[in-house]
């Protein structure tokens, strides 16, 4: 099992923020590293499951050492894009609105605003 270093107990120098609200900051820093690890988790269990799948005796090294071929790495790349466009939709969304409003005049983003939400 790969040891992770420690990380240093204080950081030199003033932590930059790029949004308004340190706390926002922080929890989306969580919220990223939290998405990190259940990608990981995910390749891992894909790892396990093939493994597996060989019909053969197994060790824990033989899921770590594991390599997925060509085609498996292109599915866990499209995979990895797909959940982190999920995680990170609403940020998305957001910046897409306000690049769409910054050419609209006034009484058009009232009326965007205004109007009901669409239902699922």
């Amino acid at each position: 099992m790969t040891s992770i270093p420690p990380l240093p107990k204080a950081s030199k120098g003033g932590r930059p923020f790029s949004l308004e609200n340190a706390d926002h900051e922080r929890l989306l820093t969580m919220i990223i590293a939290l998405a990190a690890e259940v990608s990981t988790l995910h390749d891992k269990l894909d790892n396990l499951t093939r493994v597996a799948g060989c019909d053969a005796p197994f060790s824990a090294a033989d899921v770590e050492a594991y390599q997925p071929e060509p085609a498996e790495a292109e599915a866990r790349a499209r995979r990895r894009q797909a959940f982190v466009g999920r995680v990170l939709r609403i940020i998305q969304a957001d910046f897409e609105r306000a690049q769409t409003t910054e050419d609209m005049d006034y009484d058009d983003i009232l009326a965007m605003v205004a109007k009901e939400p669409e239902r699922a």
